[in-house]
């Protein structure tokens, strides 16, 4: 089976990071371009880190682009926000830059040359903030019809957020750009990966210690910061796991067994209030592949349930051990 051919959008942190090492390395995945969004990092900054990536995988023919450094619109405050990939998002492991520049188009003019000289082709996978997906749906709002997939880390259905009491990261960042993402005209339901997922498909102390010993050259990359963001993470984490929440997204493309997925609507707060920033999803839904309501009443109950609503695949849990193992792979185990 031919790979399946990706462009990623990235706001460079370790995560992402770990996440662009998969894609490089699975037979399964070709990384035909990386986009950079403000989130974890500045824009340019996360380009810095992944050309660092790229030159030490030795792909410095795939081309990177530098994004929006801007959200679209305001987002809740995030207080209190550990400095869990450190100030330069590899957690100041002191990596060195790498002679490799970005292109000079803008991120969001790859995003749709790309599309347009291969319609129907390339998955889009974002896994920072969704600035540039939703740009590039401004744009061109015909990309949702021309594009293979597309599959975002971010949100939460049933788990509380993890930067407000109700919002993920990612989408809090940029709850406008989220909400435009969420109720583009995508012809299948693109796929959230949020927290439920990734709060179960953790790395824990095997992977750990395996990247320690650096035995591929993403793990010898990949030990310095993923230590930083261990401890970090650990503080807040119950049994000393933590999550990979970038990498279970990209790995969910070439193998989509790794997630327990259901289609159900889903829209974004973007009111300012408690809620701001919150992926709603609607449970009630299920109701409608149970068998409780009526025949003649089914059309009706869709209508209600997906009001102001759009039909996502939402990842409610994962295969840890499947994600464990396919990370033990990329460290040399």
């Amino acid at each position: 089976m031919d790979p399946i051919p990706v462009i990623l959008d990235t706001d460079g942190g370790v995560d992402d990071c770990a996440a662009l090492w998969f894609g490089l390395t699975s037979p399964a995945i070709e990384i035909v371009a990386i986009t950079c969004v403000a989130g974890n990092v500045n824009a340019a900054q996360a380009a810095r880190n992944v050309a660092k990536v790229l030159k030490a995988a030795g792909r410095s023919d795939i081309p990177f682009s530098i994004g929006a450094d801007q959200p679209l619109g305001p987002g809740p405050a995030i207080p209190g926000d550990l400095p869990v990939h450190g100030s330069d998002g590899l957690g100041d492991a002191g990596i060195p830059d790498a002679a490799l520049d970005p292109t000079t188009e803008p991120a969001i003019e790859l995003i749709l040359r790309l599309v347009d000289a291969r319609p129907g082709e390339l998955t889009l996978v974002a896994v920072g903030p969704f600035t540039n997906v939703a740009l590039a749906l401004r744009s061109e709002p015909s990309l949702a019809g021309r594009v293979r997939d597309l599959v975002v880390m971010g949100g939460a259905a049933q788990m509380p957020g993890n930067v407000t009491a109700t919002s993920e990261f990612n989408v809090a960042k940029d709850p406008t750009a989220a909400a435009e993402t969420v109720a583009a005209s995508w012809p299948r339901p693109p796929t959230m990966v949020g927290l439920d997922a990734t709060h179960q498909a953790t790395m824990g102390a095997r992977e750990l210690d395996l990247v320690a010993e650096r035995r591929t050259p993403a793990a010898a990359f990949m030990a310095d910061p993923l230590r930083t963001y261990h401890r970090i993470q650990s503080m807040v984490s119950e049994d000393g796991t933590v999550p990979c929440h970038d990498a279970l997204a990209l790995m969910a493309v070439a193998h989509p067994e790794l997630l327990i997925t259901e289609v159900l609507p889903v829209n974004v707060d973007t009111g300012g209030g408690a809620a701001w920033g919150m992926t709603v999803v609607d449970f009630r839904a299920r109701s409608l592949a149970s068998g409780s309501i009526p025949a003649d009443l089914l059309g009706l109950a869709q209508e209600a349930f997906f009001a102001g609503k759009h039909p996502w695949r939402v990842a409610l849990g994962a295969d840890v051990d499947g994600f464990r193992a396919r990370l033990n792979e990329l460290f040399g185990r």
